[in-house]
């Protein structure tokens, strides 16, 4: 409209104020009152919501929404709606000067939560509160007015979506409900809008602020919003609290309205006048909060093609034949079954994007099959890899990433900047799977992974015959386990030689080196004997309640089946090779049954067949005399060697057979190792042993071996104190080591993530009150005292509890004690590993982070601690974590993770 213009012979045009989608909005001149107004005009298409608004603002009437004044359709068919012209600034720009004093943001929520209450009065949901329809008459924190209705609806009528792929509201602001497109959506989602808006008027950044669209609409899905004292410890209690109801997911656990949000906002504001100097700055505490560790999922799902049954990806991942999903099965469907085969948690995310799950927690469920840290994130990471790859396969034409991380878990579903980094991947996939630096690092053993960080390709589980992955480009020297090669030869020389069955357990916990172990046995079977053949075959845990799975394995194996291969391919070379070693008669049948466990059935089974897929002990019966004539078969040619990997995970089933087997062949050529963790003899007491089974247990590397490891690497000319140093921080362990001289050889100085993740799974398997104490003790360094952990763990904790704790992380060789003490008459303790500590301080969230080293400063004034250096780095550690906690990530060094990277540590002697 031009200046001049008059609409309903009332209002006359000055200027125009400002456009948008919903029309533009001119400065105008009421005639009849002289006074300005704003004069909002919108095209005839959007007549049903721009009438909606208008009859809204005209009954609600509110001081502290802006006023109707008149509304209807001009000559040329537009529409208008003449409002109050309010001078100010939005509140949205207020904020871009920082966050507000706690007493001004309480006062600006509370007048938004009256203005909501006048609407939700009526029966109306705003949708769209933000600040930016928040306006501060002439700039004045007490003169809110409550702007642009647009998207308001009545609470019946309420929904998700305006057009097909549209949102209603703001990202960042709408609420659980909206974002899953529930088809209830009332007036508390508007409470949740407001508990953000309060959020970033006090913190300076909503609650759930990411760099890309999608992280923060999944941390608005899934993450339970950080409490408000983690960004900004002044905050009182109360107001704390508050903040974390009005940001429930529940839509339940929030205030009912904006009437219940004005009542509990001054509440909070009476409180904070009694109590004007706020918190009393006493010793902060460590809380029951904390990072933990999880891998993430993402993949696009639509409306294309999916890959066809029986063919490679189809179907539960490894497997084919029966039971797969056909063409026409929905994505979405193949979605959730592969996420709950993985034993992920499922979420939808608007426009197409799925999201799985997967926590360290539930790692050691199975009894007998849990161990160390390492344990635990490499089954997590080895688990997820599997999940994405399945998506991948049966979803060939979507995108898929995944990441693993550290995030701080509350009551629900954890999050955190993992999701950053694992849409980051999505961003950028394509053909393959993306996957970032963590889940390389811990993957790498069992999968095949190529590029450089930030971003990895994961290309497919390695076949257990190739060859192991390389260090710096070349295969790691072989060290340290002469002795346990030369036991396993011996076996196999006495098998072939007399001949005679005989049984091996390797034992050790993940990454201490058996997967080599048992490749160097493959490699000196194939050169003592030629006649020998070996089958390697591996345990799942998605696999360990499929009756015969491994035995299944073995004789894909054995027929040369490849992984992926198609289940008529599978079928044809099963009746190959028990074609050559099973006699004619028998031949058949035998091949029947080994197919039925081997993800090859036949499509047309005789009866015998037929009967017993209807009868389980039946079934078992036939499978069982099958795979002993094969055998026999097999032992008639020449020895035979069972490796069995990752044997924790191995099937009743199949341990029985090979049980029968080693009994009914005593006096053949049959060699079976299993290489396993340490809890498979609780998983299966009297293993074999009745066969006497010969127990191999890996322990640590020792010194010179690992000195020889790291010079194969890096070469002799290596500074001798620096080989010391990796030695020592590896502490025998073969992955540990390997990971650090990886990074030496880059040019890092700081521990790997990859191993300060495992680390962090090791102590994620203690009890809650062992982690606490372990993260309070890690504020104060590599060394700490009980009475300074006592008192950043709160009054609650008494020193005979403490003491408990600490006892346990003693007896769990976490920390030992060190003498003398730099401050006489109390205890001090060490970490008996940089690793140790640097998990544990990485679990801290930002706000136990900058509490506790408030805290740890005043102890260490408290016990005479003079050295202005150690003080001041307390400060600065203290001074980060609030930054860091205000920008709402934490900021990572070049290179590396934001949430995995090490810790910022303190200097000095006794914070190092």
């Amino acid at each position: 409209m031009r200046e001049g213009t008059l609409v309903a012979g009332r209002f006359e045009v000055q200027r125009l104020a400002g456009a948008g989608g919903m029309g533009a909005v001119y400065r105008a001149t009421d005639r009849h009152t002289g006074r300005p107004v704003a004069l909002k005009v919108a095209p005839a298409e959007l007549a049903v919501r721009f009438r909606r608004e208008a009859r809204l603002l005209e009954a609600v009437q509110h001081p502290l929404i802006v006023q109707h004044i008149a509304h209807g359709t001009a000559d040329d068919g537009a529409l208008w709606l003449a409002m109050e012209w309010l001078e100010g600034v939005t509140l949205d720009a207020r904020l871009r000067g920082g966050a507000l004093p706690v007493a001004d943001a309480l006062l600006v929520a509370h007048q938004v939560a009256e203005a909501l209450a006048a609407v939700h009065a009526l029966g109306i949901a705003h949708r769209d509160l933000k600040p930016s329809n928040v306006l501060l008459r002439d700039g004045r924190i007490d003169g809110v007015a409550l702007l642009d209705f647009g998207v308001a609806r009545a609470v019946a009528s309420t929904t998700l979506v305006t057009e097909a792929t549209a949102l209603v509201g703001s990202m960042g602001y709408i609420a659980p409900e909206q974002a899953r497109g529930d088809g209830e959506v009332d007036a508390r989602a508007d409470v949740f809008s407001l508990g953000v808006l309060l959020f970033e008027c006090v913190a300076g950044q909503r609650p759930f602020a990411a760099d890309d669209p999608l992280a923060e609409m999944c941390r608005i899905l899934l993450e339970e919003a950080p409490r408000l004292a983690d960004r900004r410890p002044d905050v009182p209690p109360a107001l704390d609290a508050l903040a974390a109801r009005l940001l429930a997911k529940d839509p339940a656990a929030r205030p009912a309205d904006g009437r219940a949000a004005a009542a509990a906002l001054a509440e909070a504001r009476a409180l904070l006048a009694r109590s004007p100097g706020g918190p009393d700055g006493g010793p902060g505490s460590v809380t029951g909060d904390e990072r933990r560790l999880i891998s993430v999922v993402l993949t696009d799902v639509g409306e294309r093609e999916l890959a066809p049954a029986g063919e490679p990806g189809a179907g539960e991942p490894g497997a084919g034949g029966a039971g797969e999903p056909g063409a026409g099965e929905a994505a979405e469907q193949v979605v959730a079954e592969i996420a709950g085969a993985f034993g992920g948690a499922l979420v939808r995310l608007p426009g197409g994007a799925r999201m799985v799950l997967l926590s360290s927690q539930g790692e050691e469920a199975l009894p007998g099959r849990g161990g160390s840290g390492a344990t635990v994130a490499f089954d997590l990471a080895a688990r997820a890899a599997q999940c994405a790859l399945a998506l991948k396969a049966r979803l060939p034409a979507r995108r898929v990433a995944l990441a693993t991380g550290r995030a701080q878990v509350r009551e629900r579903l954890p999050a955190g900047d993992v999701i950053d980094r694992a849409v980051a991947r999505l961003r950028e996939a394509r053909d393959d799977v993306r996957i970032d630096e963590i889940t390389a690092g811990l993957a790498a053993p069992r999968f095949e992974v190529k590029g450089g960080a930030p971003s990895f390709s994961l290309a497919g589980e390695r076949d257990a015959s190739e060859p192991e992955r390389t260090l710096l480009g070349r295969i790691p020297a072989f060290v340290g386990r002469a002795r346990e090669l030369g036991a396993l030869r011996g076996l196999f020389e006495q098998c072939a030689e007399e001949p005679v069955a005989r049984a091996a357990l390797v034992l050790g916990e993940a990454g201490i080196g058996k997967s080599r172990l048992r490749r160097e046995l493959v490699r000196a079977v194939r050169a003592l004997d030629a006649r020998a053949s070996v089958d390697v075959a591996r345990g799942e845990p998605h696999r360990a309640a499929a009756p015969f799975g491994l035995v299944g394995e073995l004789v894909l194996a054995a027929a040369g089946c490849a992984p992926g291969e198609a289940v008529e391919a599978r079928r044809c070379k099963i009746r190959g090779h028990v074609a050559r070693v099973v006699p004619a008669a028998d031949a058949r049948r035998v091949a029947r049954f080994l197919g039925e466990i081997a993800g090859a059935p036949l499509d047309d089974p005789d009866p015998e067949l037929r009967a017993a897929r209807g009868d389980a002990g039946l079934l078992g019966e036939q499978v069982r005399r099958a795979a002993l004539e094969w055998l026999a078969g097999r032992c008639g040619e020449g020895p035979v060697v069972l490796v069995l990997e990752d044997m924790h995970w191995a099937d009743p089933g199949s341990v029985a057979v090979l049980d029968e087997a080693l009994q009914a062949l005593a006096d053949r050529p049959l060699l079976v190792v299993g290489f396993a963790r340490h809890g498979v003899v609780d998983a299966f007491p009297g293993l074999w042993m009745q066969r006497g089974v010969q127990h191999i247990k890996l322990g640590p590397l020792g010194a010179r071996a690992a000195e020889r490891l790291v010079h194969s690497a890096l070469g002799d000319e290596l500074d001798p104190a620096e080989v010391a140093r990796l030695v020592e921080h590896a502490d025998g362990h073969p992955f540990f080591l390997e990971e650090l001289v990886r990074a030496r050889a880059e040019g890092r100085s700081d521990l790997p993530p990859t191993l300060v993740a495992l680390m962090h799974a090791r102590i994620e398997a203690l009890p809650a009150e062992a982690r606490r104490t372990l993260r309070a003790a890690s504020l104060f360094g590599a060394s700490f005292w009980p009475a300074g952990v006592r008192q950043l763990l709160g009054a609650g904790t008494t020193a005979e509890s403490l003491d408990r704790w600490l006892r346990s992380l003693l007896d769990e060789e976490l920390v030992a004690r060190r003498a003398p003490s730099r401050y006489p008459g109390h205890d001090e303790l060490t970490f008996r590993h940089a690793l140790v500590r640097d998990a544990a301080y990485g679990m801290l969230t930002d706000g136990d982070r900058a509490a506790g080293h408030r805290a740890a400063a005043r102890w260490l004034r408290s016990v005479g601690e003079t050295d202005a250096r150690i003080l001041a780095e307390h400060a600065a550690q203290e001074a980060a974590a609030l930054a860091r906690a205000h920008q709402g990530q934490a900021q990572a060094a070049p290179g590396q993770p934001a949430d995995l990277g090490g810790p910022e540590e303190p200097g000095g002697d006794n914070v190092r």
